[in-house]
């Protein structure tokens, strides 16, 4: 009986190739790749150092993901169809930044700014959190967005390990004379920087910002919290739910956008590179924010996008989801960005 050939080593080595080249665009470990690919454990391990000595993987630590040379080398796979990112149109700037995580953090950050200072809602405003490992560069996303929209680094930022309870918004002596007021407060953003370092006691001003109120009563007077806070942590245990890792009060956790770089792939040349990217942001067009203009947002279209969050949110997660938050962003961002395009 007449056999077929059996495949050539080199056409079995070519799809194990472009397996693990396409189970790796989003990074992962090597049991991971492994599963996702359906190559052995052995082999798999084989091909993710070899692609990585060719430039076509980059890798941190045990995390790989494949690099811009290897989504070029994948046979077969088309991305001239991906049309442009709308943010892209707008912020064309943020092309620049190392990683599409990098890139969401940054727009989301944006138009969470842009949504508190048009004041389309008084309540319900977004938080930043950016949480993960050292050399991930967290602190990037601040620094380009501080380049994007002009500002000094250190006028924005607050050191939380410094903070003292009752400290961080204003301070008040025995006769209820405000002796402190924090002027950052009073900027498009503040970076709280060090938030696993923070004082225990102080969480309760920062989970009164986090409500998302602009208006927050402080013995029977009234503060203005203009910034949009954003937080920047790592991650207190290994291991565990998010709220364990954090170490934050589930109040904290339901009031923020959570950008999670714990399986962010940021290479030694990434690293290099940054102070670079930043001159060039620095050197580029500033980012318009608009004016106050008090729209309301229609009832109906919220329950829309609630509906639709509740549904693309993985259901383990959706508890730690203040989902009517993320509707007011969302909608409130399409006037944002409405006003933006006009200037």
């Amino acid at each position: 009986m007449k056999t077929e050939p059996e495949p050539s080593k080199v056409s079995t080595d070519e799809s194990r190739r472009v397996a693990i080249l396409k189970s790796a665009t989003s990074a992962g470990t090597l049991d991971e790749i492994t599963k996702r690919s359906g190559v052995s454990r052995s082999a798999c391990h084989r091909w993710l150092l070899k692609l990585h000595e060719q430039g076509l993987m980059d890798r941190q630590d045990q995390l790989f993901v494949t690099s811009q040379a290897g989504l070029k080398a994948i046979d077969g796979v088309d991305f001239s169809h991906f049309p442009p990112s709308a943010l892209n149109r707008v912020w064309p700037q943020i092309e620049l930044m190392p990683t599409p995580l990098h890139t969401a953090s940054l727009a989301i950050s944006i138009v969470a700014i842009g949504v508190r200072k048009a004041e389309i809602v008084e309540d319900l405003h977004v938080s930043m959190i950016l949480a993960g490992a050292t050399q991930r560069l967290k602190s990037f996303v601040v620094k380009a967005l501080c380049a994007l929209l002009k500002i000094d680094p250190k006028s924005i930022e607050m050191k939380m390990m410094q903070v003292r309870p009752r400290g961080m918004l204003e301070r008040k002596d025995a006769r209820g004379q405000t002796v402190y007021e924090s002027e950052v407060m009073k900027m498009p953003f503040v970076w709280m920087n060090e938030c696993s370092r923070m004082d225990k006691a102080a969480q309760r001003d920062l989970e009164t910002l986090l409500h998302g109120s602009k208006s927050i009563k402080i013995e029977n007077n009234e503060f203005r919290a203009e910034a949009t806070p954003i937080l920047e942590t790592n991650y207190k245990k290994a291991s565990g739910t998010l709220i364990e890792r954090l170490g934050f009060d589930e109040p904290i956790i339901r009031r923020a956008m959570i950008a999670d770089f714990t399986k962010c792939v940021v290479t030694k040349d990434m690293r290099i590179d940054s102070p670079e990217l930043l001159e060039q942001l620095q050197r580029g067009p500033s980012i318009a924010l608009p004016n106050p203009k008090n729209e309301k947002i229609p009832r109906e279209q919220s329950v829309i996008i609630e509906t639709a969050v509740e549904l693309a949110v993985r259901k383990e997660c959706i508890d730690c989801i203040d989902v009517a938050r993320i509707s007011t962003l969302v909608l409130s961002g399409i006037t944002y960005f409405s006003v933006v395009s006009l200037r």
